[in-house]
């Protein structure tokens, strides 16, 4: 139906037009103009297939997005612990200690930061006091920060 309205009025602007380069635009338009009818519900169907298409791939470029996020954080988790477990050690061999030290992290910040320490086993005051200002100068803490328990030395 549409084909026919618009061949029609084609016809009926080309009978209208003055002969030269006026006319010569005229046919151009509206043959474009019978072009876009007849191929426009072809081009239609591809055009919604290919919208289709984009919101699949947008899909999924987000979920694997999320997966490389969650992905990054867990390898960074890793790196944090084994590098934490290693201060540990070495904190705890520099000052000839016989105890436990457990970073505690707070894993919401970006990117994750120190939020306290857990210190376990028997330590002398000097020791404390030795302990006490590495961890605050090194992971930036405050005396309030770290928690001292009594109990079972380190592994």
């Amino acid at each position: 139906m549409a084909l026919v309205g618009v061949s029609f009025l084609a016809a009926a602007a080309q009978s209208l037009m003055p002969d030269g380069a006026v006319k010569k635009v005229g046919e151009l338009a509206c043959g474009l103009l019978l072009f876009l009818v007849v191929t426009g519900p072809i081009l239609g169907a591809r055009y919604d297939r290919l919208l289709d298409r984009v919101e699949d791939l947008q899909d999924q470029a987000q979920m694997i997005q999320q997966q490389t996020h969650e992905q990054g954080q867990s390898l960074i988790r890793s790196f944090i612990e084994r590098e934490s477990r290693a201060y540990s050690q070495d904190k705890r061999d520099e000052l000839d200690l016989d105890c436990q030290i457990e970073v505690l992290w707070d894993w919401s910040a970006e990117p994750p930061v120190p939020e306290g320490v857990v210190v376990t086993g028997q330590l002398s005051p000097e020791q404390r006091q030795q302990l006490s200002q590495t961890l605050q100068k090194d992971l930036d803490l405050t005396l309030e920060q770290i928690q001292w328990r009594e109990g079972a030395q380190r592994e």
